[in-house]
């Protein structure tokens, strides 16, 4: 009898401790969740940097799954194609050229698998394995509740507000994989995480707003007043030249009034789309007035450069007839005027000089192309 008591009191003090031990582990996972939020809400509320933000989220991430991560890309869904949110400067690896180049379709494509929008994680092993990345290689990953073992190289994390918003992406350390158990405590703070990017998602689309022109989508007239003191100071202190271009549409006036300034609209982001498709990536486009759109050079080409860049942006609006509204029967041209200066006092000068060039081919073919059918 006493020592049935015994082994009663033994498995009676056994599941005392197991249960002790429970408890105090639920505790601590609360107080980390806890101190997660804490952590989360602070950033979010005491800064409008988006930068600050984004390492903030990504340094609680980092720290959910425990394992090193050699790179975090943040990209976002834009109009056409994700933007790159962090990091800021252009990246080397592959992984980042992958996820920059994939359109908003693609992503979407890829994302449609997922069931559960605010609580699913993908994973492969794969995409660093491969020669080239490509769309085909999207196929590689897996629903992450599908994988219950294996480790894995790659997590992508869908960003949720209303919608698929964009994307986190961590790749591991070579050697050292993400595990099941990482992904699955990551998987738990999907939820907090979102309200975190929700943030972020708002205070890009105001900054959005207050800089890019809401037609065209390119930079606005003040920005281009503050990126061109900015480089044209840049330019002096390192004694070099400083560039510009000035586009105008021909006649611009006539499109309005003769078919409405819905069809001017279309043609003010076409031509948009056009000075995008053929100027350089380094280059910064602005819509400085109704159809007077402006190009600062950052990496500055020499003059058969930018002669050559004025001639692909006429062809390229050659080609354009063929897609025009159709309602519009003229021919649309434009005109391009530029400047390079290395002794100009400011960069109004040479503005004012590229205006006037501008103007100069304007009256050339004034009337030579608009009033033919």
């Amino acid at each position: 009898m006493d020592a049935c008591m015994v082994i009663v009191w033994f498995l009676l003090s056994f599941v005392l401790l197991v249960f002790n031990i429970g408890m105090v582990w639920c505790y601590i996972d609360l107080y980390r969740r806890h101190e997660n939020q804490r952590l989360i809400l602070t950033a979010i509320n005491a800064s409008e940097d988006i930068s600050y933000i984004l390492s903030e989220i990504l340094s609680l991430m980092k720290r959910v799954l425990r394992t090193p991560v050699a790179t975090s890309v943040v990209a976002i869904a834009e109009e056409s194609q994700l933007r790159i949110l962090y990091p800021t400067q252009g990246d080397t690896k592959r992984v980042f050229h992958f996820f920059s180049s994939l359109s908003r379709s693609e992503m979407y494509q890829f994302l449609l698998q997922c069931f559960s929008l605010t609580k699913n994680i993908f994973v492969t092993n794969l995409l660093g394995t491969t020669n080239d990345v490509s769309l085909a290689t999207l196929s590689l990953f897996q629903r992450f509740q599908n994988q219950r073992k294996g480790k894995y190289n790659y997590l992508i994390i869908p960003i949720y507000d209303k919608e698929i918003a964009g994307l986190v992406v961590f790749e591991s350390e070579k050697d050292i994989p993400f595990t099941y158990r990482e992904a699955k405590r990551l998987q738990k703070s999907i939820p907090l995480l979102n309200i975190a990017f929700s943030r972020v998602l708002l205070l890009w689309n105001l900054r959005q707003q207050s800089i890019t022109d809401p037609l065209t989508g390119l930079l606005n007239k003040r920005q281009f007043v503050l990126m061109a003191e900015k480089m044209f100071s840049l330019a002096k202190r390192r004694e070099q030249p400083f560039a510009l271009a000035i586009l105008d549409i021909d006649n611009f006036k006539h499109i309005n009034d003769s078919y409405g300034h819905h069809v001017g609209d279309m043609i003010l982001k076409d031509i948009a789309e056009v000075m995008v498709s053929e100027s350089r990536q380094a280059d910064y486009l602005f819509r400085v007035g109704g159809d007077e759109f402006c190009v600062l050079f950052s990496d500055i080409p020499s003059i058969d450069e930018i002669r050559r860049y004025s001639d692909r942006i006429h062809e390229a609006v050659k080609r354009y007839q063929d897609h025009k509204p159709q309602v519009v029967k003229e021919t649309i041209t434009v005109s391009l005027g530029w400047a390079l200066e290395t002794q100009a006092v400011s960069w109004v000068e040479v503005f004012e000089k590229a205006d006037r060039h501008m103007y100069e081919q304007k009256r050339k073919h004034h009337e030579n192309h608009w009033y033919k059918g």
